[in-house]
């Protein structure tokens, strides 16, 4: 063995650059919360509390290139996650209870040389709505937990891609460097991706081209409302492990399909 004791991954802490970025090191730190996260903020919504800005602070201090935070959904119809997380991305007073907190989590971040990565989610047929209703998915259905799911519009997918943008947008704001877009673990996008979940007759369906279509859109539109220089990650279940799921080479298929809007997966 060498004496920096690294030769089993040689490149494990090595630098590296994103559309610019510099990360110091390929170490990830995964997304991930916790109720203690969050306080009651405008309205009826979550905010990101002291507890969290401290907390990814002192992940970033442990060494990690980038910190991501937990999921947080984009969808003001909706709650996400066991936490019936309700986070505010769309209140016209957000810049007063929210963007403050973003921007000192970011900058203790920062302090330690890491980058911080904001991770987006839409629930889909594991949302609770906030006033009653459907949930949507790619079709119709009723859920293992009885909630009705509905088959989602052309309209709808065009609004949903324009909320994972607007939040997109938000966490920039805030001092965020990186995007994390989630499309793994039967969320929302990656329901689309799935054969076992997917059986639409239409562009959205079907041929592993057509099932990425709609998460295509997401990336397009968080791309145009963040720029060139910002990186975008994606979250993604390579495989289903399962006969009527997709593949690991359909998963691979998946994201060649979007890597020029990818920068990490």
């Amino acid at each position: 063995m060498e004496k920096n004791g690294h030769t089993k991954y040689p490149h494990l802490f090595l630098p590296f650059r994103l559309r610019g970025l510099s990360v110091k090191n390929r170490i990830v730190s995964a997304p991930h919360g916790s109720p203690f996260m969050f306080t009651r903020g405008a309205g009826d919504t979550q905010d990101f509390s002291d507890d969290a800005v401290y907390y990814y602070g002192a992940i970033a201090r442990g060494g990690a290139g980038i910190v991501n935070t937990g999921h947080l959904g984009v969808d003001p119809r909706y709650v996400i996650g066991r936490n019936r997380l309700h986070f505010d991305f769309f209140s016209k007073d957000i810049r007063q209870h929210q963007i403050p907190v973003m921007r000192r989590m970011t900058e203790l971040i920062h302090t330690y040389g890491a980058i911080a990565s904001m991770e987006l989610n839409h629930a889909g047929e594991y949302s609770i709505p906030l006033n009653g209703g459907s949930v949507p998915g790619p079709c119709e259905k009723t859920s293992a937990s009885g909630k009705k799911v509905h088959a989602m519009t052309e309209d709808e997918m065009n609004q949903v891609a324009d909320w994972f943008a607007e939040a997109a947008r938000v966490g920039i704001d805030g001092g965020f460097d990186m995007i994390n877009i989630h499309m793994g673990h039967g969320w929302l996008l990656n329901q689309f991706l799935s054969p076992m979940e997917n059986h639409r007759q239409d562009a959205y369906g079907g041929s592993v081209e057509n099932r990425v279509r709609f998460p295509r859109l997401v990336l397009e539109k968080v791309r145009n409302a963040v720029g060139n220089t910002v990186p975008i990650k994606i979250r993604f279940s390579l495989n289903e492990l399962n006969d009527t799921g997709y593949s690991i080479e359909e998963g691979i298929q998946s994201v060649l399909l979007m890597e020029d809007l990818v920068d990490l997966v």
